[in-house]
């Protein structure tokens, strides 16, 4: 992933940060990072396979 560019919101920003304490408090950082990557990989080379859910937003699940 490391030749692709993701931008993100600064409102997805918060929500990574927010996970990312979470995930470290019950001692699952690795492996939300490694889903993290895996399903950014996912979007990035299907964007169109999600569902659009509301204002043109599309959702993929993690963990």
């Amino acid at each position: 992933m490391a030749d692709r560019h993701i931008e993100f919101s600064e409102e997805a920003r918060i929500e990574f940060y927010k996970a990312k304490c979470f995930m470290e408090f019950t001692g699952k950082e690795d492996e939300f990072w490694g889903d993290i990557e895996r399903q950014l990989n996912l979007i990035v080379d299907y964007p169109e396979a999600f569902q659009v859910r509301y204002k043109n937003i599309r959702i993929i699940p993690f963990l």
